[in-house]
């Protein structure tokens, strides 16, 4: 757990360096699959940390993560959520607590993967707000998603619902 190489606390043994486990500003999402996967190393579940290795299964989840993640740093400003290639069918809500949110897919200019996509297309029963997303936090980016909107079920694929939210970028 040492981060600068040295131990010079006094005390016996290793100590573990207050930033040693700091919870990531990165989170990843799967769409538990592994097929043309390129930020992810892992079947997606909404049980795993949420990292390369054992990614989210959902946005939501993710999202909710950045929310709760309080201390010590990065908390809930200036996250990345990568999403995978593959379809996400959910609704996502942004919370206003949130803000400096990165929400980044492989969309179809993505130099890595050209011809892969990460989209959106919502099919259950509209819970909420009817739109893929509702954006509420300051500075929320979203890049690379496809929203696929059923227009018998939803209104938009982005709605923003704070009444002073600022730097929107879709």
């Amino acid at each position: 757990y040492l981060n600068s190489n040295a131990d010079t606390d006094p005390a016996k043994g290793f100590q573990q360096s207050p930033l040693s486990c700091v919870n990531p500003a990165h989170w990843y999402v799967n769409d538990n699959a592994l097929t043309n996967d390129v930020y992810t190393l892992g079947l997606g579940d909404d049980l795993n940390q949420g990292t390369k290795r054992r990614p989210f299964r959902t946005i939501s989840k993710a999202v909710t993560t950045v929310q709760t993640t309080t201390s010590p740093v990065p908390g809930p400003n200036n996250n990345t959520i990568f999403v995978d290639a593959g379809m996400y069918n959910e609704q996502v809500v942004v919370p206003n607590t949130i803000s400096n949110l990165l929400i980044k897919g492989v969309g179809p200019c993505n130099a890595i993967a050209p011809a892969l996509t990460t989209m959106v297309d919502f099919t259950g029963t509209v819970m909420g707000k009817p739109t893929l997303f509702d954006i509420a936090g300051n500075g929320t980016v979203i890049d690379g998603i496809h929203f696929k909107v059923d227009l018998s079920k939803l209104n938009s694929a982005i709605i923003a619902t704070d009444a002073s939210l600022d730097n929107i970028t879709i």
